[in-house]
């Protein structure tokens, strides 16, 4: 695949990824308990047949392919060909996070929130933390602490564009949903999803939005 066939892809996973988790992330804030219980049941059949698809099984896949062309399939990364896709595991803390709602009254913009940090965030800072390595400049990491592994393939300049896009889109819901967010609470989060997609290299789409959800309701409940 070519430099510029691969900017492209990148570009669609990106809209995609904006798309899918901020609408789902939305739609947990105005969807009732019904349509609650049908996305669980959507979300446990996705699961399902995303997973027989990682093993080969020819009928998941021609499932997958009834509803949605080759679209799924484009865009998946080489190594999701072969395990669950990232979307499966937004999904699966989409679950974690209807049973925590279901359990312990879960305040529900703060899934939304951590939800939308994702959503924004980490598709901005894939985008930023390449442009700038591909210029030449690795976001204010030295060479030998990449060597270290101490970021990962991640650089500073990705990991701020996530905080500071995460605080604008947060403030934005709070303020049009008029909910009351503390900027401890708000900032807090923010932090803790930076911090985690700093250093996550795989599942991050499972523990930014769960690590900041927890900061956020533990802080809430505590102050």
């Amino acid at each position: 695949m070519s430099f510029i066939n691969k900017k492209h892809q990148d570009y669609k996973r990106a809209i995609w990824h904006f798309l899918g988790i901020g609408c789902a992330s939305l739609l947990f804030w105005f969807c009732n308990d019904l349509f609650l219980g049908i996305l669980v049941g959507f979300g446990l059949l996705f699961l399902f047949v995303d997973w027989r698809r990682s093993v080969k099984d020819l009928w998941a896949i021609s499932l997958i392919k009834f509803f949605t062309g080759k679209f799924f399939f484009n865009m998946l990364r080489d190594s999701e060909k072969n395990q669950i896709s990232s979307g499966a595991k937004f999904v699966f803390v989409g679950l974690v996070v209807v049973v925590l709602k279901i359990l312990f009254d879960l305040p529900r913009e703060l899934a939304t929130c951590s939800g939308l940090m994702l959503a924004v965030g980490d598709p901005i800072a894939r985008i930023v933390g390449k442009e700038w390595k591909h210029n030449g400049f690795n976001g204010l990491v030295g060479l030998r602490w990449r060597r270290m592994c101490l970021y990962g393939k991640k650089t500073f300049a990705g990991s701020a564009s996530f905080f500071i896009f995460s605080v604008l889109v947060v403030y934005l819901f709070s303020s049009i949903a008029n909910v009351e967010m503390s900027w401890l609470v708000l900032i807090a989060g923010v932090v803790t999803a930076t911090l985690v997609e700093l250093f996550t290299t795989d599942w991050d789409n499972f523990w930014v939005p769960f690590s900041a959800l927890m900061t956020m309701w533990l802080i809430k409940v505590l102050v």
